[in-house]
C-alpha cells in the first residue's frame, strides 16, 4: 500500500500499489530486491511514453495477424487427429483458416487433417494447426428470431500453405458463399 493524499481529517488514504497485486501488463513489476520480474517485453532505456507507443503498435500487429477475410459457413468437416477421424462444425473459413465448433480444447499447435466438403469433386484435404481455443458468434436460423447469433465454444486453426489449384478451389466456394449472402 502507498499513501495517495491525507483528508482533511488527517486519515490517510490508501490504495494497492498495482491492482490486486498483479503486474502491470508489458511492464513487469519488481520483487522485494528492485529487480524487475516477468516482463514479457524489454524497451532498455525507454520511456514510459515510448513504451506505451511501442505496446499500442504491437497489439495493432497482433489484431491485424489475420491475411484473409473469414467468412460465415455452415460446413460438417472430418478432421483427422492421431489418425482417429472426428466430426465438427466448420463455422467460419477464410484461405488461411477457420473456426471448428468442438467440445474438447485441444492445446494450441495441434496438428490435424481437415476434409472440406466443397462441390465440384473430393473433398479438399487441408493439414492444419489449433491456433487457439475460444469462442466465436454463430449465426443460428430461428423460425422467430431474426438475425440470431450465439457465441460458439471451440478452436481457431490456421491451414498450412495450399498449393495453386486447392487455394483457388477454396477461393471459388468463399465466393460463392459470399455472394449467396
Amino acid at each position: 500500500m502507498r499513501a495517495i493524499g491525507r483528508g482533511w481529517q488527517g486519515r490517510m488514504a490508501l490504495r494497492p500499489a498495482q491492482p490486486f497485486g498483479r503486474p502491470r501488463a508489458g511492464f513487469g513489476h519488481q520483487d522485494t530486491k528492485r529487480r524487475a520480474v516477468g516482463s514479457p517485453l524489454r524497451f532498455p532505456g525507454a520511456t514510459r511514453a515510448s513504451r506505451a507507443r511501442a505496446l499500442c503498435g504491437r497489439a495493432m500487429e497482433l489484431r491485424d495477424f489475420r491475411r484473409a477475410e473469414r467468412v460465415p459457413v455452415q460446413l460438417v468437416v472430418k478432421a483427422v487427429l492421431g489418425g482417429q477421424p472426428y466430426r465438427a462444425d466448420l463455422i467460419n473459413l477464410s484461405l488461411t483458416g477457420g473456426f471448428l465448433e468442438i467440445d474438447s480444447q485441444l492445446p494450441a499447435g495441434t496438428r490435424m487433417d481437415l476434409h472440406l466438403p466443397l462441390p465440384g469433386g473430393e473433398p479438399l484435404v487441408v493439414r492444419a494447426a489449433v491456433a487457439r481455443y475460444g469462442t466465436c458468434t454463430k449465426r443460428v436460423n430461428h423460425p422467430e428470431v431474426d438475425n440470431l447469433v450465439i457465441a460458439a465454444q471451440g478452436i481457431g486453426v490456421v491451414f498450412d500453405e495450399l498449393d495453386d489449384c486447392d487455394a483457388q478451389r477454396l477461393q471459388d466456394y468463399l465466393d460463392l458463399v459470399i455472394d449467396r449472402f
